[in-house]
């Protein structure tokens, strides 16, 4: 695990960043987004490497993909399945 000091969010919050490393295969990177005075889960950043080959040339290409979560709200409900 690292630590990021300054990590945004997909809402444009700045916030300290918890790179887990590797969860899901070696060339994956989760990162999760905390507030940096209440340590609030404010998102995630998942960066992934694509890999993907050109049907008409034959030629292997690799490009990183990133995914940005933000969380906006948050609510106590009563029971599963019921909105707040």
């Amino acid at each position: 695990m690292t630590l990021d000091r300054d990590v945004v969010d997909a809402a444009g919050r700045h916030g300290v960043g918890i790179d887990l490393g590797a969860v899901r295969s070696p060339e994956s990177r989760l990162t999760l987004i905390l507030d940096r005075r209440t340590y609030r889960l404010l998102g995630t950043r998942d960066s992934s490497v694509v890999h993907f080959t050109d049907d008409a040339t034959g030629k292997r290409y690799d490009e990183r993909a990133v995914v940005v979560t933000a969380i906006l709200r948050t609510a106590v409900v009563p029971t599963a399945g019921k909105a707040p």
